[in-house]
């Protein structure tokens, strides 16, 4: 496939429906827009912009959760100035089994608390972990795969790819992210979500939500349009092209009617981030019910 062996970089949902060929082509144009120097996190963001998509459906695309057409694959190329041939050379759809899935081991993740069962492309023996995401052990007959950050002393083997099987998750409580500036609101939230099996995490101000953004785990975000800066679009932009970037996200809208909160803006934003709002103030049960919605289906919309 050409492929760089730049490890630990793509990771998919089977409740995504990841169809073989489709993930094949999305794996060849990851690693065309590394070697052109883009950014991983950025990687949506860019076919987003190429191919005139929304970011929810760019995204989807490059976890092989949507289908290719032959043009889309064109233009990205051309904007590379490089070959369409060389992201659709050998793909056989017909096949039963991707030499993708093929080559991958049955392994176990362990992230934070949770573990999933999952396919691993377990690579050489890592002899310096530094540059890379996540490493295997091997444990007996099976597999571990863990964050290099999190895992185990051992002998450490390179993991270049990985594919979560999301159905099989252990049942544990969604963590999810409820941002306002009005500390009664999300205080008042949060105790809701907790009586209703949720780990709710409280934040007043985007600064604390940022840095909670880069170091927490979360399943789903709950967010204020209008904050202490200006509109919450940059936070949900952030959102969006961060490792949540298929999490639910709900957005509490106010101020409509004062004009306050621009009707124009919200509906952009709504559109292009793929967003659920809910006017305020928000029935907390029908909130529930639209976020356990979109955490079963294991993708926005």
């Amino acid at each position: 496939m050409g492929r760089s062996r730049r490890p630990g970089h793509y990771m998919f949902s089977s409740e995504d429906k990841v169809s073989e060929e489709s993930l094949a082509i999305a794996m060849r144009i990851h690693d065309l827009l590394n070697r052109h120097g883009v950014g991983k996190r950025q990687h949506a963001a860019e076919i987003q912009r190429i191919l005139g998509l929304s970011y929810s459906q760019a995204h989807r695309k490059m976890k092989g959760a949507n289908p290719w057409t032959i043009a889309q694959v064109k233009a990205v190329a051309q904007a590379y100035g490089e070959s369409a041939a060389m992201l659709l050379d050998g793909l056989d759809s017909s096949e039963p089994v991707s030499a993708i899935a093929a080559k991958m081991q049955e392994a176990v993740f362990y992230i934070g608390d949770a573990t999933y069962r999952c396919l691993a492309d377990i690579g050489e023996r890592a002899h310096d972990v530094s540059g890379l995401e996540f490493v295997a052990l091997k444990d007996g007959n099976r597999w571990k795969v863990f964050p290099v950050e999190a895992a185990p002393g051992g002998d450490y083997f390179v993991v270049e790819q990985i594919l979560i099987r999301a159905r099989s998750a252990p049942e544990v409580s969604p963590v999810i992210a409820i941002l306002d500036d009005d500390p009664l609101l999300t205080a008042e939230m949060c105790s809701y979500f907790h009586s209703h099996g949720y780990v709710a995490q409280p934040y007043n101000t985007e600064a604390t939500f940022r840095a909670a953004l880069r170091e927490n785990v979360f399943d789903g975000f709950i967010v204020d349009w209008l904050l202490e800066s200006g509109t919450a679009e940059q936070t949900i932009q952030s959102i969006r092209q961060s490792r949540y970037g298929d999490a639910p996200i709900l957005l509490l809208t106010g101020k409509l009617v004062t004009g306050e909160a621009n009707e124009d803006d919200v509906a952009r934003v709504i559109q292009q981030y793929d967003v659920k709002p809910f006017e305020k103030p928000a029935r907390l049960n029908w909130v529930a019910v639209e976020l356990a919605r979109r955490l079963k289906a294991g993708a926005p919309g």
